[in-house]
This record gives structure tokens, sequence and C-alpha cells, in this order.
């Protein structure tokens, strides 16, 4: 399932730390490996190969400092396995299973196909990769699986009973359960932010938050009352969905990925995180694994679906600024439901479906 964005009493502490979703090295190994990769003058190779000591680069380090040289296949993996996007972000669980179960052994083809699909960064580096690679990059795979091993133990918390989503408008996904509240709700961004450069348009009024499939059928949406952030597509994700979606697309999923992984990793443990083709240019900092553009499984797939629906609700916006909620919400259900009609139609769906879309559409108003 594709999806688009355009209080209980008890705490859930911080389960999934930045040590648990990285590499686990000191932010002194990583900023001398990336300096070094990038060929700055003052770099002294020895000291990285010294500090780089028992983590899971040692190998890697050690034989570049070595050689004074690291591949341009090499850099392309370090640098986005080094940034502090999760690392799950990077790799599929398969994949790297695959991977380290080949031990010293170059990927075969079933392997390779899995990555092509599922990892596009280590299938870059896997396409150029020699038997002496397999050996430098075994030790980050151990790790990169330990994460999701770790990941994989947790289970979704108890959230508690539901409560009434004001301004929200969802028919199909009814709510299951409460948001609950989590440790790193009261943390400071900095605590356990990303460097990506992506930022939320704070200086925008308030708008509507929607849910699309693949096919541009809006699944409902939510009326902001303060600016937009992660929280709001959490909260739908965590309170309306049995299970969560196997690939979230988002203009800043690489926040929500850490978002949700701060609170409720049992629940997103075996999401894929995405962003859309249109706003990827406007991320600087974040793992490219992030990029919708680098999955082929997703070449036939309109990422922009949300964004193309935003420009159609946008007509709505000198009828309903002035209008009551009541009337606000009506309006709004209205169009919406009509423009799916006309979707579906679109995407060929059987009459009886069609019938049974309406019916349902209707019952949104009481009717």
């Amino acid at each position: 399932m594709l999806c688009y964005l355009f209080c209980n009493k008890f705490s859930v502490l911080l389960e999934f730390s930045s040590t648990d979703r990285t590499l686990g090295i000191s932010a002194q190994v990583r900023k001398s490996v990336l300096k070094f990769m990038a060929k700055v003058d003052d770099v002294d190779v020895q000291s990285i190969s010294s500090i780089a000591q028992g983590t899971c680069l040692e190998k890697i380090v050690t034989h570049a400092s070595q050689a004074n040289h690291i591949p341009d296949y090499w850099i392309d993996l370090l640098t986005n396995i080094l940034k502090m996007s999760p690392i799950t972000s990077v790799v599929n669980q398969q994949a790297i299973d695959d991977v380290v179960s080949l031990g010293s052994k170059l990927p075969d083809s079933r392997t390779i196909y899995v990555l092509q699909h599922n990892s596009p960064i280590f299938f870059n580096f896997a396409k150029y990769m020699c038997e002496e690679d397999c050996q430098l990059v075994l030790p980050i795979c151990l790790r990169i699986l330990e994460v999701f091993n770790k990941l994989q133990n947790h289970k979704p918390h108890d959230t508690g009973s539901a409560a009434e989503q004001h301004l929200c408008c969802l028919p199909m996904l009814p709510q299951l359960c409460g948001r609950g509240s989590y440790v790193a709700d009261s943390l400071q961004p900095s605590k356990h932010s990303l460097s990506c450069s992506k930022v939320f348009h704070s200086s925008l009024t308030p708008g509507l938050f929607t849910l699309h499939c693949q096919h541009g059928i809006c699944y409902g949406f939510q009326a902001l009352d303060k600016v937009e952030s992660p929280n709001t597509a959490f909260t739908i994700f965590r309170t309306r969905f049995p299970k969560a979606p196997s690939v979230i697309i988002y203009d800043n999923a690489c926040h929500l990925h850490l978002y949700s992984l701060n609170r409720d990793p049992g629940f997103f443990k075996n999401t894929q995180f995405l962003v859309d083709k249109f706003h990827w240019k406007n991320h600087k900092g974040c793992s490219d694994a992030y990029n919708a553009r680098l999955y082929p499984a997703l070449a036939g797939v309109n990422t922009q679906v949300a964004e193309q629906s935003n420009s159609r609700l946008n007509r709505l916006r000198g009828t309903v600024s002035y209008m009551t909620e009541c009337n606000f919400m009506k309006s709004v259900k209205l169009f919406v439901s009509y423009k799916n009609i006309l979707q579906r139609a679109t995407v060929g769906v059987k009459s009886s479906q069609e019938e049974e879309y309406v019916v349902r559409h209707r019952n949104i108003f009481g009717r």
C-alpha cells in the first residue's frame, strides 16, 4: 500500500536510540572518515585507523589508509551509511541476510536482483565489488543485521483505547486504538534529529493532510489546526492501520521514519519510507536510499499523486475559507468523494465495486 501526505496516561520509553539505529560509531569516527573520503588535506590517516579500531569500519579504514585511497563505489556506500538516517533505510533485511549468508563470496544473481529492487545503494556497490571487498564489507553487514534483529524484537506498543480525532475524515479507516504517549514526545528535536535540510513550511497556514493509494484514490483527510509535523502522519498510521503499510511515500519521509522509530519501532519495523520524486530535490543530508526514483519497482508508479490531488483541492480555498467548521467538513468530503468516483472510473473499477464505493461515501453524510 502506498500512502501519501501532502491521550493516554502512560509513557513508552525511547527504545530505539541513535546508537541502535545507526552503525554505532562515535561522531569522531564518522567525521574523520567523511573527511578522508572528501580528501581533506588536514586529515591524519593513521589517527583515523586508530580511532576506528573495534568498530565495523575497522577493516575498510585500515585497508584504505594503507592504500591512501578509497574507490568511488566504496565512497557512495560509506557516505550513505555514515549519515544520521536510520541504517534500515539503506538496505532491507532480506538483502542483508543474503549478503551475510554469502560470507566472503561475491553476491550471486539472486542476491543482485534483490539488491537492485530493494536496496539500490548496496546494489551500486555490489556491481563493482571484488572478493577482497567481501571481507571488508562483512563487518558492516553484520552490524546492520544486528540493527535489524534488534528492531524485529520490538513488539507494537499497547497504546490504549481510541480517542476521537478532531476534523478528521477517514471513513474506510476507522480508528482502532489510541496514539499513545512517548518519552520522545518531550525530548528536544536536536536529541534525535537528522541533518537533513528538508523543513516544513512553518510560515504557511495549516491545510489538509491527505492519504492516497497508488491509483490516486484519496482515503480521506485530516484538517490541520496547526503547522504540519510528522506527528500527523504517525498518529493516523498508528491509530487507524492494524498493520503498518509496507511502503509509505511522503515528502518528508526521512523525518517521519526517525519519528516513528523513536516512538513505536515495533509497529513500523517492516515499513519502507520513501520521498516522492518531486520533493527529493529539497532533501540535503539524509540517505539517498529515501529517493523513490532509485527503485525499479516504482518506475511506473505516480509518486506525485498527492501533489496533483493537492492542486485540485486548492480550488476550494476561496470557497471554504470562511465557512463554519461543519460546512467546511461537508464541502471537502463532497469534493473528495466526487473526485474519487471520477478517478475510479479512470482506473477501470467494476460496476459492483463502484456501487459499493458510492454507498459508503453516502454514509459519510449520514444518509
